[in-house]
């Protein structure tokens, strides 16, 4: 069976709770979560959220990082894949949720596919999709970390800022 590792960095926005609860019931032996709140510019630890984050789970691991500046949680997310442990990682942000059923897929397209990464549509806040239904295109600025899976051993920091980066 595929193990899976979330990792989820935050500011401790309420959103965290809703995306938690969309994570914990597909978790299976195995999985874990790992929570990077992002603590830039912060003095002081935040001992409530961390408590809060582990009371719901002991799937969940709560860690702190500081890389000297904020991007929209890519330090952390960075951070938190070199702690990963599972067979498939993902990156998650505070405020998305996946479906009922996404970790089923996802560890079946795993099990098959056990070298490749999988890329799996999204849907913004704002109900934008990565693509038009059923016309799979890669295009900049249209995919995230959250729309991909990948094999552990394939892991790579995220690259930002995007404006040096191949169209």
């Amino acid at each position: 069976m595929i193990s899976i590792s979330v990792v989820l960095p935050t500011i401790g926005r309420p959103t965290l709770w809703r995306s938690l609860d969309a994570i914990l019931p597909q978790l299976m032996n195995g999985d874990e979560v790992i929570v990077v709140r992002d603590s830039y510019g912060r003095t002081d630890p935040d001992e409530g959220l961390r408590l809060a984050v582990e009371a719901a789970s002991p799937r969940i691991r709560y860690v702190e990082h500081d890389a000297g500046q904020a991007y929209k949680g890519v330090f952390q997310s960075n951070f938190g894949f070199d702690l990963t442990r599972g067979d498939l990682v993902l990156a998650h942000a505070d405020d998305d949720c996946y479906t009922a059923h996404a970790f089923e897929r996802l560890r079946a397209e795993g099990t098959a596919h056990p070298e490749c990464p999988l890329l799996f549509q999204t849907v913004s806040p704002r109900g934008n999709l990565s693509w038009d239904p059923g016309v799979p295109c890669l295009q900049r600025n249209r995919l995230g970390g959250s729309s991909l899976a990948v094999p552990r051993r394939w892991l790579v920091p995220f690259r930002y800022p995007c404006a040096n980066s191949i169209d």
